[in-house]
């Protein structure tokens, strides 16, 4: 609401609500000023003036309008009344549904209800049945997964797929000897068992099998006849004498007669639960041997 500077004559605002009153006052406020300007004025010139203004002031029956200030009273009117009437008057009555809706939403039973309490099961109706479900499948899904550190090695859980992991990694690891050890054979000729074999060494554990030296004393006539068995991790091989001379092992001593002959067989094999080397006997030959090897 506004008000004109010189008599105060009310001007409604658009989004002010139309009060007849108040242009009831206005009237009464226009009435008395020009009564007495119209008792005060005693020449025509002022009488005219008089009816100038009353011309421009017009009368409450004014069709609305520019003409007079009645006729913009009424076009104000007019608008006014139209747009209160329908948008505006609409947008109203919405306004005081959502408040009232958000009020409810808002109560305090409401706001207990979502909560719920913590004896609600498993579920999204409320606040503590999501947490029960959380819970549930913590406690259910996730530790089963999980599992524990007694699982046989597999993949129905992390433990079980942990263990299979470790496994896998000692059994292809490979071995790093750090003790070195020697064992060594002899057997004079009186006592060989002709086609027996002799252990060498024969040792548990993980290491590396690195050298086999040989002194084997013999009649020429039975010289192939002779020969190394090695037994890695269960696993049998057997070499004649040829067979380790075309490997590589060389010869590095014979005695005078020709029938003592010195080996070094350099093997470099690694074994993770046992190493076994035996010399097969021959008789009447005696045996001199020696194996160098590592144990983790």
């Amino acid at each position: 609401m506004q008000y004109t500077g010189n008599y105060g004559l009310k001007k409604p605002d658009g989004a002010d609500v139309v009060n007849v009153q108040d242009i009831n006052d206005n009237m009464d406020i226009l009435d008395t000023t020009v009564k007495t300007l119209a008792d005060t004025m005693q020449d025509g010139a002022v009488s005219e003036a008089v009816g100038q203004i009353n011309n421009k002031i017009g009368t409450n029956t004014d069709a609305g309008g520019t003409l007079t200030v009645f006729a913009r009273l009424k076009q104000i009117y007019d608008h006014l009344a139209s747009v209160l009437s329908s948008s505006r008057a609409a947008k109203i009555d919405n306004l005081d549904t959502i408040v009232s809706s958000r009020a409810s939403q808002t109560s305090l039973d409401n706001v207990n209800t979502k909560v719920g309490v913590n004896t609600d099961t498993g579920g999204t109706t409320t606040v503590f049945a999501r947490l029960k479900q959380i819970y549930d499948y913590l406690t259910g899904t996730v530790v089963t997964r999980i599992g524990t550190n007694t699982d046989a090695a597999g993949t129905t859980t992390i433990f079980a797929r942990l263990r299979q992991i470790y496994d896998t990694v000692v059994a292809n690891s490979l071995v790093q000897p750090t003790k070195p050890k020697g064992a060594n054979l002899s057997v004079v000729a009186a006592s060989v068992v002709d086609g027996a074999y002799y252990d060498i060494v024969n040792v548990s554990g993980s290491g590396k099998l690195l050298a086999i030296q040989l002194f084997y004393y013999h009649w020429n006539a039975h010289y192939d006849a002779s020969g190394i068995r090695t037994i890695i991790d269960g696993v049998t091989t057997d070499h004649n004498f040829t067979d380790i001379s075309k490997s590589g092992a060389s010869m590095v001593g014979q005695d005078s007669n020709g029938y003592g002959e010195y080996y070094v067989l350099i093997c470099d094999v690694r074994f993770k639960t046992s190493c076994r080397v035996q010399i097969k006997g021959i008789a009447n030959n005696a045996i001199r041997a020696n194996v160098n090897y590592s144990l983790v």
